[in-house]
């Protein structure tokens, strides 16, 4: 059996495997990183993947190929607690920015601040220097389950799903062998630990309006994205870099970021309208700033505290990893606006005309769809304000 070497112009140890080509009917040496610069360690493990080998051979006539080996390597450091180091595959940092360069060029700011704020989180975790071929399924797994601990279930997901389209371009561009995101059991969130949001009554809408309209300019901000939001049903991030000269005569033009959906929405309150018509330039300047500059976490929390400073009863439900979450935030008032619509008698279809959930994306609204809007949400707010 030959001994471990070293690479070229590499501190880390390789073997030479003997194994049992089935196709071919004959033995074959196969080159492996063993991943560690001991030399001790690379001798004991070349010996233990030939063993392995070759058993595999006389018991069952098995090729034992590249994967079979990673996954070898993988149990025995495991075992020993080590950290894989191979040379083999790039660093996982370095091939995630070439990942997020070509992202960054296809996809929406607002997808593009998603998958960074994913990026962070998931090479925080993992340890400085290691390569691609670090992340084994068992890792992902643990991965997933550590972030049980302190996040959503969909949260999770999706930052998995993330490091999964990640390693599904490494297969692609660099022929990496496997996506250990693939065998991830992503059920958290299909357990009972979804988290359903709840709508605001529209007493506890008027409420928090006042609230907030008494507080700071921080506080008054947020006054303006409650108004815009309740009357339109717009997102957080729409609400809070909506402009003033979105509105028009009482109407309001925006398009949405995530849909890139143009909506055409008449203000239903003439109070708010005219808070909103006497600003210049951004409705929320410092929310809006905060929100662009990846701070759209803190910027969310922030609004569910004022919720309880408010005194609003904030609902919450707690996941399985003892993570107590609340029910009512911004994104509740899309359902807040939609509740009233169905409950002062619209229908649904014409709620998802007002929310954007119907229609060709850049679709322009008609003015018969813009006058029955205009009653429908006009009818809304002045019977709940009767």
């Amino acid at each position: 059996m030959s001994k471990p070497f070293l690479g070229k112009q590499s501190s880390i140890y390789y073997a030479k495997i003997k194994t049992w080509d089935s196709e071919k009917r004959l033995w074959t040496w196969r080159k492996r990183s063993l991943g560690t610069d001991d030399y001790d360690l690379a001798q004991s493990m070349q010996t233990s993947l030939q063993a392995t080998a070759t058993a595999a051979h006389k018991l069952e006539g098995k090729t034992v190929d590249r994967a079979h080996l990673d996954a070898l390597i993988t149990s025995i450091y495991a075992s020993s607690g080590v950290i894989i180091q191979s040379d083999d595959w790039p660093v996982i940092t370095s091939q995630m920015e070439k990942f997020m360069k070509a992202r960054k060029a296809r996809v929406k700011f607002s997808s593009y601040r998603s998958y960074r704020t994913y990026r962070n989180v998931f090479l925080a975790w993992i340890p400085d220097g290691v390569t691609l071929d670090w992340l084994t399924p068992v890792r992902a797994g643990e991965w997933y389950e550590d972030m049980l601990e302190t996040t959503a279930p969909k949260t999770a997901n999706e930052r998995v799903r993330f490091v999964s389209r990640f390693y599904d371009r490494c297969m692609k561009d660099i022929g990496y062998p496997s996506n250990p995101c693939k065998s991830v059991d992503m059920t958290g969130s299909k357990a009972g630990d979804t988290l359903d949001r709840l709508p605001f009554t529209y007493k506890e809408l008027l409420k928090l309006v006042k609230y907030l309209q008494k507080g700071d300019d921080r506080a008054q901000e947020w006054s303006r994205a409650v108004m815009v939001a309740s009357m339109t049903g717009a997102r957080l991030e729409d609400a809070i870099t909506m402009q003033r000269g979105s509105i028009v005569k009482g109407i309001l033009t925006y398009t949405q970021t995530k849909t890139g959906k143009t909506l055409t929405i008449p203000l239903a309150v003439p109070a708010w309208c005219k808070v909103l018509e006497a600003r210049q330039g951004a409705i929320c300047p410092a929310l809006a700033k905060d929100y662009v500059t990846s701070k759209c976490g803190n910027v969310s929390k922030e609004f569910t505290a004022l919720v309880t400073d408010a005194g609003i009863v904030q609902l919450s439900k707690t996941f399985r990893s003892g993570r107590v979450v609340a029910r009512k935030t911004f994104h509740s008032l899309r359902h807040t606006l939609r509740t009233l619509i169905v409950s002062s008698g619209g229908s649904d279809a014409q709620a998802d005309l007002i929310l954007g959930h119907s229609g060709d994306q850049g679709k322009s609204y008609t003015h018969s769809e813009t006058d029955a809007m205009r009653l429908t949400l006009g009818r809304v707010f002045s019977e709940k304000s009767n």
